[in-house]
């Protein structure tokens, strides 16, 4: 069973029929949750709504209603008490175990004791994210309202040939700023499963020494 977005991991319930169907059948269930960072959950979120609601956006004249980037993880942040969620499929499912969602390849082909998978997936059937850059910038000009609107729709389409291409929206203060709205979470996988979502801090750069001079 593959729950493909962290909202359904809030459908608990959904597991009670397979619950009672591994009882009756006598079997055992082992969950695995696959996390993104909340970084990367946040940006895609900010992404997603601009890519579903850009019309309305336009035809308003205030993106995300209004919205920061910061202001919106703020508003929505309280839909994601991952770790809350996590613990009650635990309840459900003894030895539920999450990962990160880079681990998703290795994981599966070790359960499966297979590396002959095709991972590919066509273009068509993707949901690429746009660049946060370009979000901001798309929802500069509609808040700012000089823009015609043949020109915004330029401007979105543009923005879908630039996926991939280097991403100066996602800065390390924002990360840094998830982070922060998300820490309890956070703290919570990291006490009952063990995963930590943040990125790794960079290693210290080491200080030059001297060598010694010999008399």
């Amino acid at each position: 069973m593959i729950y493909s977005h962290e909202d359904l991991l809030s459908r608990w319930n959904d597991g009670n029929p397979l619950v009672t169907l591994a009882a009756e059948l006598g079997i055992q269930v082992q969950v695995i949750a696959f996390l993104r960072p909340f970084s990367q959950l946040m940006f895609g979120t900010y992404s997603q709504m601009m890519k579903q609601r850009f019309d309305a956006f336009a035809a308003a004249g205030a993106a995300y209603d209004g919205m920061t980037f910061e202001d919106l993880v703020t508003h929505i942040a309280p839909r994601y008490e991952v770790d809350s969620f996590l613990n009650q499929w635990a309840d459900r499912f003894p030895g539920l175990r999450a990962a990160h969602s880079d681990a998703i390849r290795a994981e599966i082909e070790g359960l499966l004791n297979t590396d002959d998978l095709d991972w590919d997936v066509p273009h068509a059937l993707t949901n690429p994210s746009l660049r946060v850059h370009d979000c901001d910038h798309i929802a500069t000009l509609i808040r700012d309202g000089k823009t015609p609107i043949e020109e915004l729709r330029a401007e979105y389409a543009a923005a879908h040939h630039r996926i991939g291409q280097p991403d100066e929206g996602r800065t390390a203060e924002r990360i840094a700023m998830v982070d922060t709205v998300f820490a309890r979470r956070i703290a919570g996988l990291i006490k009952h499963y063990n995963i930590d979502l943040r990125p790794a801090a960079p290693s210290p750069t080491p200080t030059p020494t001297q060598a010694p001079i010999l008399p």
